[in-house]
């Protein structure tokens, strides 16, 4: 019964995404069924036996990263590469049917990937990149169980490259008083792009992500409060890092951070 209202919510983030890309929805409404589909994942959880914390950590994934793909994917490759690094970390620490779905969701991006990059000849739309945002929450969401709350930062660093660029951007937009629910292109991987183009900077974002997922299977095997403090700076370095990317960008571009 689980995996059939995981895939309801699937279905709502599919269709939602399809109606965007083919007539053009408001921000709200797009949100607001967002966070009904992470309400159904929550719901779904719950009902499996889980606790209400897992349970809310699934309501706010969902709309998070449907939207956090959605606005990385801007560039070729970024937003599917992401997505099937992140897949693969959950298939190496998952088992059972989580695993089976983090291997399908990797063999899907890796069946798409060479059409998206280097040179993107289809490209996912507001459809696919929101599927695989909910997919990202799915499997870390249903994760979430095996990991104790100390490593949940931890267990959450295979999309932490995408949340931080994506977050702190909106953050800054934010600061600025710009309209920040509309389109724009001020992410430090757009301007990256502008300055380097899509390939180099889809892959050093691949490498950052595999590093992170290194450094995240070392602290959960290390466990306990140690993990947890090791994850909380990982954090901390990849805003960090994106600060000065960000002011670097922004300089060259006639922008003040």
């Amino acid at each position: 019964m689980f995996w059939y209202w995981a895939g309801v919510g699937l279905l709502v983030i599919a269709c939602i995404g399809w109606w965007d890309d083919h007539r053009s929805l408001p921000a709200w409404p797009r949100l607001v069924t967002h966070v009904v589909a992470g309400a159904v994942l929550a719901f779904a959880l719950w009902r499996q036996g889980q606790t209400v914390d897992v349970a809310i950590m699934a309501f706010v994934l969902v709309p998070v990263l449907v939207n956090v793909w959605n606005f990385m994917d801007g560039i070729d490759g970024l937003a599917t590469s992401q997505a099937a690094l992140c897949a693969c970390a959950a298939s190496v620490c998952g088992s059972g049917a989580a695993q089976v779905l983090a291997l399908s969701v990797l063999a899907a991006c890796l069946g798409f990937l060479p059409f998206n990059y280097p040179k993107a000849r289809i490209f996912l739309g507001d459809v696919g990149s929101g599927v695989l945002g909910y997919l990202v929450a799915l499997l870390l969401a249903v994760g979430l169980p095996a990991q104790p709350k100390a490593t949940w930062l931890v267990w959450l660093l295979p999309a932490s490259l995408m949340w931080v660029d994506a977050g702190m951007t909106l953050f800054w937009r934010i600061l600025r008083g710009e309209r920040w629910w509309q389109p724009h292109v001020q992410h430090v991987y757009q301007r990256l792009a502008r300055r380097v183009g899509h390939r180099r900077v889809t892959a050093v974002y691949a490498g950052w992500t595999a590093l992170a997922i290194g450094i995240m299977l070392v602290l959960l095997r290390l466990g306990g409060a140690g993990a947890g403090m090791g994850g909380v700076v990982f954090w901390l370095v990849s805003m960090l890092l994106w600060f000065w990317l960000h002011r670097k960008t922004g300089e060259s571009e006639g922008f003040s951070s």
